[in-house]
């Protein structure tokens, strides 16, 4: 049970240290940072308001995410591919151009009805940060970002 404590509390951490860092105002959105939005994903309504006032626990909004993390890294790393395959790649706002109907598909269907515990534990096997984390560091590492981004 106390390791269950721990991924949850982890998960929620992550959420909260996401939310802090990807607080964006509009100069950058305005910037030519890839992928920069004025709102971060946690913010935008289709993500933000998944599961409000149908779930009976509190980590359905974080579990979305972590999927909409899981799709963004997938689509940061096809576009790093691109670039280095020599293709042009849209690398603006994601926001409104993610398909979040298609990705609360992979929402299990009785996660609502999940306890805390039981919920937590499925939120550590999606690993959404680690793979936005991993397409970073690919686009890093054929230098096509910087640090800094």
């Amino acid at each position: 049970m106390r390791h269950y404590k721990r991924v949850i509390l982890s998960s929620v951490l992550a959420g909260f240290v996401m939310t802090m860092f990807s607080s964006h105002d509009e100069a950058l959105a305005q910037s030519k940072r890839p992928y920069a939005c004025e709102k971060p994903a946690v913010h935008h309504p289709p993500i933000r308001d998944y599961g409000k006032g149908v779930s009976k626990n509190w980590l359905a909004p974080g579990y979305l995410t972590q999927l909409v993390n899981k799709w963004d890294a997938n689509y940061i790393r096809q576009g790093c591919q691109a670039f280095l395959d020599g293709k042009s790649w849209d690398d603006s706002c994601l926001n409104g151009r993610r398909p979040v109907e298609q990705i609360k598909k992979d929402v299990p269907k009785d996660f609502f009805a999940l306890d805390n515990a039981t919920a937590g534990k499925l939120l550590a096997k999606v690993k959404g940060n680690e793979a936005y984390l991993e397409a970073l560091a690919f686009c890093r590492a054929n230098g096509i970002y910087t640090k800094a981004r």
